[in-house]
């Protein structure tokens, strides 16, 4: 038992001194017009997501976003969203000091109206591509966007599914600290 608990701190020390985590998050905005019946309204989200991941290589990292939105969709009813999204990120070009990747995200959404307590759970899927600026040798500028999303919502005797394709549907900026 001593001799893996060596080994697993070992390992743990290897990791944690080839510096390859990160910490970050980013403000986000989007606005969706929806149409129904001849009448549309406009949404309008506004979230915060911290983000935390591990680069395997200059080419690959893996890491989660755990985020909060507020979601007010005009004369009616506003409604927070809490998303945990582990993503894969693949880095498809860099430039200089700037570095172009995708992510692809599987996420867990937990929907709840403000006003009359009914919340939804739901799974999706998003493409998100973006970019990074180095502004020091361990910070960095982020920017990214979804260009598809899929999701899938349910609660007891109510089911939605909500396809997306679009450029941008959601715009993001924040920083990340790279260790």
């Amino acid at each position: 038992m001593k001799k893996i608990l060596m080994v697993t701190a070992m390992l743990t020390f290897a990791l944690a001194a080839s510096a390859q985590f990160y910490l970050g998050g980013s403000v986000g905005v989007s606005t969706n017009t929806v149409r129904f019946q001849g009448e549309h309204s406009t949404l309008a989200t506004y979230g915060i997501v911290p983000e935390m991941g591990y680069n395997i290589s200059n080419v690959f990292a893996v890491g989660v976003a755990v985020g909060v939105k507020y979601t007010v969709p005009g004369e009616e009813d506003d409604y927070t969203t809490w998303d945990v999204s582990p993503y894969f990120r693949t880095t498809f070009a860099n430039v200089r000091s700037m570095k172009f990747f995708v992510d692809l995200s599987p996420c867990y959404q937990k929907y709840t109206n403000n006003t009359t307590d009914i919340s939804a759970d739901g799974f999706g899927f998003s493409v998100n591509p973006g970019f990074r600026v180095n502004l020091t040798d361990k910070l960095e500028f982020l920017g990214r966007t979804s260009i598809f999303s899929y999701q899938k919502l349910s609660r007891k005797g109510y089911k939605t599914t909500n396809t997306q394709f679009a450029i941008p549907s959601v715009a993001q900026l924040g920083l990340q600290y790279n260790f």
